[in-house]
């Protein structure tokens, strides 16, 4: 799923490309932001239409071998492992374009965000946007399923909130407030993943019993 997830950052930096350089207007990042948002959430409906014919054939596949039914823990390490494809693929790039700045003996520091470098900014937030996209997808694709509505909207809702989060960089200073909020954002995702993994375990007991 990396590979899937860095042609999508890859068509959307496409399509901000011709809106560049923007003068003034955060209104405007914000509205680029939306777009990519909106792109990479598609994307994710896609995958989970894929993930299903996948499976469907899977299973047809092991009832003709004699093999077990894959189970809700089977279906929830997927969508982890799906999950982290997208995590990863957002890190490496947003982050890895700057290692080949780590090669100089300074560091950078940008204009509005004086209290961290570049590289400990990129770090954190990556981080956290990597902590959110992995354990997103797990309580998506488990939305998809149970067909909760609750639980298909908080991974689309919770990625544009964290992503038009990072516009308050561009007030002075603004980094010292977005680095913990993402970090609480994304801390939030992987326990409400564990919520849901918990839940699905009691069941399969249950089922089991």
């Amino acid at each position: 799923s990396a590979c899937v997830w860095m042609l999508s950052l890859m068509f959307i930096a496409l399509l901000v490309r011709g809106f560049m350089p923007v003068k003034d207007g955060s209104w405007f990042y914000g509205a680029l932001i939306l777009l990519a948002v909106i792109v990479q959430e598609i994307v994710r409906i896609m995958l989970w239409r894929v993930y299903i014919k996948g499976v469907g054939h899977l299973e047809q596949i092991g009832q003709r071998l004699g093999c077990a039914k894959l189970t809700d823990v089977d279906h929830m390490s997927m969508a982890l492992a799906t999950g982290m494809g997208h995590g990863f693929a957002h890190s490496i790039f947003f982050f890895l374009g700057l290692v080949a700045l780590t090669l100089s003996p300074a560091t950078y520091y940008v204009e509005t965000c004086s209290d961290m470098s570049l590289f400990l900014y990129s770090a954190l937030s990556s981080s956290s946007m990597l902590l959110l996209h992995t354990f997103g997808m797990v309580v998506a694709f488990d939305g998809y399923s149970s067909k909760k509505v609750a639980r298909q909207t908080i991974p689309p809702v919770t990625h544009l909130a964290a992503s038009l989060l990072t516009l308050v960089n561009l007030v002075d200073e603004g980094c010292a407030y977005v680095v913990p909020l993402l970090a609480i954002i994304a801390v939030c995702m992987p326990i409400y993943a564990c919520k849901i993994f918990l839940e699905r375990t009691k069941e399969s007991t249950s089922d089991i019993s």
